[in-house]
């Protein structure tokens, strides 16, 4: 009988068997239950790859956190578990691809292509280039494609973009000096908006594609001054009027003076308008004494008092009431502007 009551635990607690019979049954194996918790529940599956290509240091905090709870679970489980786990979690082969992707796992991106679990619209290699991983993208290349799978062994212009607009210096260094690729404008536009000022001296002086005016817009609507600064003496595809519309709704008031003083494009209504409904006062002044820039409509001053910033409406009313009677014009309906500066003492 003790002979029989083991032989019968033995089998009843094999986890081999166990997952055999659970295999065609709903819910979550027990050893999956904590993978599927690492993670925000807004963070499933395509949400974590806009976060990935819109704030990449977020990205790689949670990315970070995940790989704290799935490194381990894969130690003990090993590749051949990930099935296992993909048929559990319907969201999860694209972040383990994101993860291999972004961390160098060699041995799960080989899994991951040979077993078909590859995204096929989001190919592998821009994902390393994105994430800087030039080991994965090598070993991308020397791996022998299948049809289905080429695009991911495959260097495309949108590869070296990718890694230039998220700061991959090492990434477009190799791909320049050891293997060309092609890239296009994108490269220098992206790596310009995001702030890489090593990354676009390196494309200036190193590659023949260029820029256009998105380069000097995006920097300056993103206070990028060193950015601005370079392209100006360095390019001559130069910038728009948005440039410094979104570097004075943005309040990078150092970015309005070079602009200003440095450049003829000038600005819209859109840079004065910016700057008041965002708060930038400093900016504000700047332009009223500096520029010729206006606002465009009543709407943005009576904005600015609905959001309550008295600096601003102190400024406004006492620069307008100076230099006409806007604030008094029955036919624009501006009484409540009167009012609300009797009742505050401005």
């Amino acid at each position: 009988m003790p002979a029989t009551s083991s032989a019968a635990a033995t089998v009843v607690t094999s986890p081999e068997l166990m997952r055999c019979i659970f295999a065609h049954q709903c819910g979550v194996y027990e050893d999956i239950l904590p993978l599927t918790k690492l993670l925000p529940l807004h963070l499933s599956n395509r949400s974590l790859y806009f976060l990935m290509i819109g704030n990449y240091p977020v990205f790689r905090h949670h990315l970070d956190h995940f790989a704290q709870g799935f490194t381990p679970w894969l130690k003990v489980n090993g590749a051949s578990s990930l099935p296992r786990l993909f048929t559990c979690v319907d969201s999860m082969p694209f972040t383990v691809e994101l993860f291999a992707a972004c961390v160098g796992h060699l041995d799960i991106v080989d899994f991951m292509i040979d077993h078909d679990y590859v995204d096929p619209s989001i190919p592998l290699m821009d994902l390393a280039a994105w994430a800087g991983q030039l080991t994965v993208m090598t070993h991308l290349l020397t791996r022998k494609p299948r049809d289905k799978t080429s695009k991911h062994h495959t260097l495309t212009p949108t590869t070296l973009d990718w890694a230039a607009c998220n700061g991959q210096l090492n990434v477009v260094q190799y791909f320049t000096k050891t293997m060309w690729a092609r890239c296009t404008t994108d490269a220098m536009d992206g790596a310009a908006r995001c702030g890489h000022l090593d990354v676009v001296q390196y494309l200036h002086a190193n590659r023949h594609e260029g820029c256009t005016t998105d380069a000097m817009d995006r920097a300056a609507c993103y206070g990028f001054l060193d950015v601005v600064q370079f392209l100006h003496v360095h390019r001559q595809e130069g910038c728009t009027h948005r440039a410094m519309d979104a570097a004075a709704t943005g309040g990078h008031l150092e970015i309005v003076q070079f602009l200003n003083e440095r450049r003829d494009e000038g600005a819209s209504s859109d840079a004065m308008d910016g700057a008041i409904l965002n708060g930038h006062l400093n900016v504000v002044k700047y332009l009223v004494d500096h520029s010729s820039v206006s606002t465009s409509s009543v709407d943005v001053l009576h904005a600015a008092l609905a959001l309550g910033d008295q600096p601003m409406t102190a400024f406004l009313m006492n620069r307008f009431c100076l230099e006409g009677d806007f604030w008094s014009d029955e036919d624009n309906h501006h009484n409540d502007v009167v009012d609300y500066g009797i009742i505050t003492g401005f």
